[in-house]
């Protein structure tokens, strides 16, 4: 059995747990970016995937800076710090 047959099942199981509609459906946002992390982590751990951890620290970053963009003071902090920075 090839490994790709093997998965699917598990695939299809995570893509209903993350209850997601098509890609381009969806706006970026902090709930996208958390089922996106759910389903990378339900085919981590049922297939011992590691190497796909660099996509799920890169979804914890995204989340956080999404997060941080979001908090009125930070961006405050941001258009500041562009102010400041010389234009290349």
């Amino acid at each position: 059995m090839k490994p790709r047959d093997r998965i699917a099942p598990m695939i299809d199981q995570a893509r209903r747990l993350a209850r997601r509609a098509t890609d381009d459906d969806l706006p970026i946002d902090a709930e996208r970016i958390e089922r996106d992390m759910i389903l990378l982590a339900f085919i981590i751990t049922s297939t011992g995937q590691t190497k796909l951890a660099p996509l799920l620290d890169r979804l914890e970053r995204e989340l956080a800076e999404y997060r941080l963009e979001r908090d009125p003071l930070s961006r405050a902090q941001r258009i500041l710090r562009d102010l400041r920075e010389p234009r290349r």
